[in-house]
């Protein structure tokens, strides 16, 4: 079992592909959907094209968790792991981090603000690194680091306590919301604190501790995720189920924000419940998407599936810098106001964020020694699949 736990599994690589087309997606129709109002005909499909859009990034917090408890709960926990682990962080994470933010903040600076002095540009910088504020897409990094701090301290609980790791779904929803709650309801004043509830990590404890059961648990659960033959024979209902439960609770969240947006619906505590409906859509999303990841590995063409794996391995380089292609494309080429080249121009924003930023990411990874400085770790070993054994492949795995 030790050895299987220290597998490279490839097919996280798609799950990553498809959490970084969605976050792609996600903040390019953004781009199109704020310039509509809701009396638009097109409303209605851009507010359920950008609600739906919307879990590419707790699908990377849980699975960030999932790698991190899969690959060391079962492993010695000592000072010398302890401190590869931070080494790596701060190589492939903070580097990273800091030098983009920078970016970022010189890219605004230059376009938007005019700062007094080099002594007022650089203490904002240093406000905006230490809050995670440079650019909005950069509060993932900023939790995620977060998250990293408190890494080994959960660890050792759960690997002391074997209940906290156990019930460890219902201690991350009940932390997160408990948070949320005393935060919002108790409209807790945020000058108290330096940054927004969604920068605080607190903010997604149910996705982080769902990654932590999953990856405590994973030899027991994989059957689940991976709906071999025998094991969906058994468990058909309980799979259509659960899908059918993600599908529903995404179309629930799609009606109230178009309810509350276009017909004026007045729900109390409409902030929390929102919320609530996304939370919870998310979690059963990122299950369903891991569960689809796994089978697209196994009955897409050879040639897709390695096309998915290289997005997934480039997806934090993608994640960091497809806002600046969103950008670009705004100020230099624009956003037609005819209604067919706004659609055409939706569908162009959304290929060149994606396609650009996996080029540069990409081509650096490839070319360039040292571009982990900016776009983070790569992988020694990137997958390829070369064939397929397509018997043995439909023997093991349900058609769908």
């Amino acid at each position: 079992m030790q050895k299987q736990k220290q597998k490279q599994i490839d097919e996280l690589f798609i799950v990553r592909a498809i959490a970084i087309f969605s976050v792609v997606f996600f903040h390019s129709i953004g781009e199109f959907f704020v310039r509509l109002t809701p009396d638009s005909t097109w409303y209605p499909l851009y507010l359920a094209a950008h609600t739906i859009a919307k879990f590419g990034t707790p699908t990377f917090i849980m699975l960030s968790s999932f790698v991190l408890f899969l690959s060391y709960y079962h492993k010695p926990w000592n000072i010398k792991r302890i401190g590869q682990f931070y080494k790596r962080r701060l190589m492939y994470i903070i580097i990273p981090f800091i030098l983009i933010s920078a970016v970022y903040f010189g890219f605004k600076a230059y376009y938007y603000i005019d700062y007094p002095s080099y002594k007022a540009a650089l203490f904002e910088f240093l406000h905006q690194l230490w809050t995670g504020t440079a650019n909005g897409h950069l509060y993932f990094v900023f939790i995620s680091v977060q998250l990293y701090i408190l890494f080994p301290i959960l660890l050792a609980l759960m690997k002391t306590f074997k209940t906290l790791a156990r019930l460890s779904i219902f201690i991350g929803f009940a932390l997160q919301w408990s948070f949320v709650i005393y935060t919002e309801v108790k409209q807790v004043p945020w000058h108290e604190f330096p940054i927004t509830n969604g920068s605080i990590a607190l903010s997604y404890f149910s996705f982080y501790f769902l990654g932590a059961f999953m990856g405590i648990y994973y030899d027991k659960i994989e059957k689940f995720i991976l709906i071999t033959k025998s094991y969906f024979k058994h468990h058909a209902v309980g799979f259509i189920s659960f899908w059918c439960l993600a599908f529903i609770s995404m179309g629930v969240n799609v009606i109230v924000e178009y309810g509350v947006n276009v017909h004026q619906w007045q729900i109390q505590y409409y902030a929390l419940w929102s919320l609530f409906m996304w939370n919870v859509r998310s979690i059963l999303t990122a299950i369903v998407v891991m569960q689809l990841s796994y089978w697209l590995y196994r009955k897409l063409p050879v040639f897709v599936v390695n096309g998915l794996i290289h997005l997934g391995v480039v997806s934090f380089g993608v994640y960091l810098i497809h806002p600046l292609v969103n950008f670009l494309y705004v100020d230099n080429i624009g956003i037609s106001g005819h209604p067919l080249g706004f659609h055409l121009s939706a569908m162009a924003m959304i290929a060149a964020a994606l396609f650009l930023s996996w080029m540069v990411v990409g081509m650096a990874m490839r070319y360039i020694r040292g571009s982990w400085v900016l776009f983070g770790a790569f992988p020694k070993r990137v997958p390829y699949v070369a064939k397929r054994d397509k018997q043995a492949e439909d023997s093991k795995s349900v058609s769908m």
